[in-house]
């Protein structure tokens, strides 16, 4: 009876395996094979408080047995992401709940690695609870354990790409994820990390731009593209036009994304939102209630997502994700809709041929008449993509700050005396902050005798990871006295509080930061940013213009140096600079009108392009 319902399990035959497990505990209630399978089968089904309470009986009966306390792990991991994805942000009764569930997967994952050390899932399991838990550096010797049990192990190659990133480690992340490339179902997604990772330290421009335009080559070419669509070609006509994300809940995106969605002119425009997100916080539901047409696409395959996007006669669709995670790039592929889109969530080229378009601006992506800012190619940036860019001129972003960043904004000023020297401040992910940063941050802080640097991101969590920052920047002669380093906050009023005490803003380079820099800017806080060849090297100066604050713009490593000691040894000027990011962000950056102006006479005009190059 048990080989049968096993049989029926492994044929996903949900139903029939439960009622012969039952069958099996009616006679035989304490018959631990049937509850750890009837554990599995409530887990697959998604009822994970039962799987949890089966499988837990079936350990008790067998404590010996590893792939039990494994599974056992799993279950408890699976109920704490649920609700993980239903919490709000903050501290809640559902994450405090969340995290006594993590650590009881972790206590019986480690039974299971100990009971049996070649367990290579276990040790799967083992090193993504460590990571969650900030004990990076065990977390990443799991991960290289597994890859040694079974080097095919490709997911477990894609999550030590991952953790590498977040370690800063950004080489030998782009190694591990050519590693889970070779993957036969997974791989097109593990090119698309690899090709995010390149962005970090952009050295050569047109092998980067190569790399992007391979993916579809090597991972895209057996899927079906629309050749045909049945929109209405007319130009006088309201279009329907499609935003897809995975990010449409409290995340950097949607800060930009929100202005958009909320703001098109519903006479002109009539706007659909295809969300990615299992989450269902306060963002989403502004999201969603702003949006014309709302659909729920996490569950869908890609097929089915093109097609619902077909049947809803989408005519323009933009895509806000690029290579970045859980992208739909390869539903992008399928040319759903006649007109495609790239916009805000990727610093380059998709490399897609389905997508013919690309929002940005002079700045951000120079022309090969601009002369204002150095240009890397002669033909300017267009030589390296393969979307056209739509260069709009009042910039490519607009943000708009959770309503606590104003509340922040407006409480009393932190007492002067209370402080001693000057505060640099840079908020951005660790894999920014590249050697020629840590070089470029360690010669400012010489600069400018008694100042001191705040570095904060979610690696700060990790001792390893501290520890190995401050020897970076004690090869450069800045000691750990200078460097303040902090992991996260545990309100978003505290995370916003904390650029109160930052004087300066310091960019990193040669991926600038893009929604660190809009916050400091809304905070009152300059960002000093220096400027390169690509648009990742370049956000930071589409934005000080923007704001007016181009003289924070440097060329190079010593005039990015010469502006923070002359911008701080400037008492009046470092006020004006103070207020003018305030004042400038909240009238430009935060002002959606302009640029929306621009980018739906854009929208109308490729859209009169598409219909004339096909009658």
């Amino acid at each position: 009876m048990l080989s049968l319902a096993t049989q029926s399990f492994q044929r996903g035959e949900l139903q029939e395996a439960k009622h012969a497990c039952e069958a099996i505990l009616s006679h035989q209630p304490c018959h631990g094979p049937s509850k750890h399978l009837l554990g599995l089968v409530y887990l697959q089904a998604g009822s994970t408080e039962t799987a949890v309470k089966m499988l837990q009986e079936a350990v008790d009966q067998q404590p010996r047995c590893a792939a039990w306390h494994a599974n056992l792990a799993v279950a408890f991991k699976k109920g704490a992401e649920q609700l993980m994805d239903t919490s709000e942000q903050g501290i809640s009764d559902a994450m405090i709940k969340a995290q006594a569930l993590f650590a009881a997967s972790l206590q019986h994952v480690n039974k299971a690695v100990r009971l049996q050390p070649d367990l290579a899932d276990a040790h799967f399991n083992r090193a993504m609870l460590l990571k969650i838990k900030g004990d990076w550096k065990p977390a990443l010797q799991s991960l290289r354990k597994v890859v040694r049990l079974r080097p095919s192990y490709f997911e477990a190659w894609n999550e030590l790409g991952h953790l590498q990133m977040m370690m800063g480690e950004t080489a030998a992340a782009r190694d591990s994820y050519l590693q889970a490339s070779s993957s036969p179902e997974h791989g097109s997604e593990a090119y698309s990390n690899f090709l995010l990772a390149l962005n970090y330290d952009i050295h050569d421009t047109k092998e980067v731009s190569t790399a992007h335009r391979g993916w579809e080559e090597h991972y895209l070419s057996s899927i079906s593209c629309f050749d045909h669509w049945e929109n209405q070609r007319k130009t006088e006509r309201r279009l329907k036009i499609g935003y897809v994300s995975p990010d449409f809940h409290f995340h950097s995106v949607a800060f930009f994304a929100g202005p958009l969605i909320r703001g098109h002119h519903r006479e002109l425009f009539d706007v659909c939102c295809y969300s990615d997100s299992r989450k269902n916080d306060d963002m989403q539901r502004q999201l969603r209630a702003s949006a014309d047409v709302w659909r729920d696409t996490a569950a869908m395959s890609d097929a089915d997502l093109a097609k619902c996007i077909r049947a809803d006669a989408i005519d323009i669709l933009i895509d806000l994700s690029g290579h970045t995670s859980k992208n739909r790039l390869r539903m992008f592929a399928m040319h759903p809709a006649p007109v495609q889109v790239s916009h805000i969530g990727y610093p380059n080229s998709t490399g897609l041929s389905a997508i013919a378009w690309r929002v940005t601006d002079l700045v951000a992506d120079p022309d090969s008449g601009s002369k204002s800012y150095p240009v890397v190619d002669q033909d300017g940036a267009d030589s390296w993509h393969g979307e056209k860019l739509i260069r709009l001129s009042s910039g490519f972003l607009r943000y708009a700050p959770p309503a606590v960043a104003m509340r922040v904004f407006d409480e009393p000023a932190i007492e002067q005396d209370k402080r001693k020297g000057i505060i640099f401040g840079s908020f951005n992910l660790l894999a920014k902050i590249t050697d020629e940063t840590v070089e470029m941050w360690a010669n400012v802080l010489k600069s400018v005798p008694d100042s001191a640097l705040i570095i904060k991101n979610v690696a700060m969590v990790d001792a390893s990871t501290r520890k190995h920052l401050i020897s970076r920047f004690k090869k450069f002669g800045i000691g750990k006295n200078r460097l303040e380093l902090i992991s996260w906050q545990l309100s978003l009023e505290d995370h916003f509080r904390l650029y109160r005490s930052v004087d300066v803003a310091l960019d990193t380079y040669p991926y600038n930061g893009t929604t660190t820099s809009c916050e400091a800017l809304f905070m009152g806080v300059p960002v000093v940013t220096r400027i390169g060849d690509v648009h990742a090297s370049r956000v930071g100066a589409s934005l000080l213009t923007g704001v007016g604050l181009e003289d924070l713009i440097a060329g190079d490593g010593v005039e990015y140096v010469r502006i923070c000691d002359e911008l701080v040894a400037d008492v009046e000027k470092l006020h004006d600079r103070k207020l003018k990011a305030h004042q400038g962000c909240c009238e430009v950056l935060c002002d959606a009108e302009p640029l929306l102006g621009e980018l739906e006479q854009a929208y109308q005009a490729i859209w009169k392009q598409w219909c004339e190059d096909t009658e």
